[in-house]
């Protein structure tokens, strides 16, 4: 992930041109074992390069990890990944 090289104008056309906002990359191979994914989310298309911490994409990428069976709700509104 640290290795990731974006080409930010080309991801701003692709964002402006697909109406959306962020571009998240994922990956569930881990350096440190208390980790259970690297997350890097690219947003040029808004004015930010990276974001540290987005709310929304944490959502979406939740929900994909729970729709593929890599993370569990426990029904407290708690994720278990």
């Amino acid at each position: 992930m640290r290795r990731i090289a974006p080409d930010f104008g080309g991801l701003t056309r692709y964002c402006i041109d697909n109406g959306i906002e962020t571009v998240a990359t994922f990956c569930l191979e881990v350096e440190r074992p208390n980790n259970r994914l690297h997350v890097r989310d690219f947003c040029p298309a808004v004015g930010v390069a990276e974001s540290a911490a987005a709310g929304a994409m944490n959502c979406a990428l939740t929900s994909y990890l729970i729709r593929h069976g890599q993370a569990t709700p426990d029904g407290d509104g708690q994720i278990a990944l």
